[in-house]
């Protein structure tokens, strides 16, 4: 929302404050973007700091952690890099919060970028019992084209706010014995005068 790109948004860039605020730290491979209300773009220059061979920041054309970076980043198409690059991110961050494993879990960089450019993603691969409303959330927010991913990370936000709220998320439609009971959840007084 303030124009800038992130590119390399994953867990351990994510801290949480002492006072529970969300900070992103590690913006060494920011960009600005141009926005509506945004003029100009231009590249910070900084150089990521390599941890191991599964965190590495590929220099070059492809910048950015293998395991949580957008098919257009790993395709190093930097025409598409906008705002939705960074939704990927959270998605995939999303996807290792409900599994505790990432998409592609290659041994090197190399290998995570190329299972990246060629396979599709496979959500909850060993099929444990997650809810399928925040499954839907991370498909949306990890969509292969950025046009098809959320427009800003604040519309994940509210998913994940309604989904906590138990309420529908916008991205995916709940069967008819789900929305019965979260009616009769919030109807209580009506449905036990009627009973």
């Amino acid at each position: 929302a303030a124009g800038y790109l992130h590119r390399d948004i994953k867990p351990g860039n994510v801290m949480i404050g002492p006072y529970g605020e969300t900070l992103v730290v590690d913006w060494g491979l920011a960009k600005t973007v141009t926005l509506p209300d945004a003029e100009g773009s231009f590249d910070l220059g900084y150089r990521p700091v390599n941890l191991d061979d599964r965190e590495v920041s590929i220099e070059g054309q492809v910048k950015g952690t293998p395991a949580f970076m957008s098919p257009e980043q790993a395709h190093g198409q930097t025409d598409l890099l906008g705002p939705r690059t960074d939704i990927y991110a959270l998605g995939a961050m999303l996807h290792m919060l409900l599994t505790g494993k990432t998409l592609y879990p290659g041994r090197t960089a190399t290998e995570i970028v190329y299972e990246l450019r060629l396979r599709e993603p496979t959500l909850n691969p060993d099929h444990e019992p997650l809810p399928k409303a925040l499954l839907s959330v991370c498909r949306k927010a990890m969509a292969r084209t950025p046009d098809d991913r959320y427009e800003s990370a604040q519309q994940i936000a509210d998913d994940l706010e309604h989904w906590l709220a138990d309420e529908p998320v916008s991205v995916y439609r709940d069967g008819i014995s789900t929305r019965t009971r979260r009616w009769v959840k919030n109807h209580r007084t009506l449905v036990a005068s009627t009973a």
